[in-house]
């Protein structure tokens, strides 16, 4: 075979290898375009999402300490403390001899979280479609069911803390959910068993 057409084909050849090989590399222009789209999105995203992450972090006035506590349904007002809501908080001691007290430890105090933040209901101002949300008496978002929840974060004075800390340890504490606009005080409330026994005065 002559030696020129094999050097043409040859050289042919080697076109058309390198041109599939840039092919299969190499996206196409609207691909690539596409793609150098997308990684500035994310480079954009970023930022957003690192402030959304520093966003969740808890607002702790100053002065102020935040604990958290394991609570069950009953507890927990059956899912329906949510953060920002004001509670009470009630200590249930339960003695060897089988009978018990309770008191009321602390009033109106500032709930700053309940349970994984993942799980936190919407603010009574939004919805998940991102639409307003009426809201109830209560300053709940009407149709908003609980949540669950098996921890609440309260906001409280460092003596407080170490109040709350012990009790749950050595007893049962429960959540009385205030009325939104509701910050009154009464006076201390202790209960004992032969005091519940003769009746409790409701006022």
């Amino acid at each position: 075979m002559n030696k020129k057409i094999i050097w043409m084909l040859a050289i042919t050849f080697g076109l058309f290898s390198s041109l599939f090989l840039y092919v299969s590399i190499y996206p196409s222009g609207e691909e690539g375009d596409e793609q150098v789209k997308q990684e500035e999105s994310a480079e954009v995203n970023q930022p957003e999402e690192t402030e959304k992450q520093n966003d969740s972090k808890l607002s702790i006035t100053e002065g102020s300490r935040a604990v958290s506590i394991m609570v069950d349904e009953v507890q927990g007002v059956a899912g329906y403390v949510q953060p920002e809501d004001h509670v009470d908080v009630v200590y249930v001691n339960k003695q060897q001899d089988g009978k018990g007290t309770s008191q009321i430890l602390f009033q109106d105090v500032r709930v700053l979280a309940a349970g994984p933040a993942s799980q936190q209901l919407p603010k009574a101002e939004e919805t998940p479609d991102g639409t307003a949300a009426t809201e109830s008496k209560n300053g709940r978002a009407n149709g908003t069911s609980p949540s669950a929840y098996q921890n609440v974060t309260l906001e409280i004075k460092p003596n407080e803390g170490a109040a709350i800390v012990l009790a749950a340890n050595t007893g049962t504490i429960h959540l009385l959910l205030r009325e939104k606009e509701d910050h009154s005080k009464v006076p201390h409330t202790h209960v004992s068993q032969e005091q519940l026994a003769k009746g409790v005065d409701s006022e």
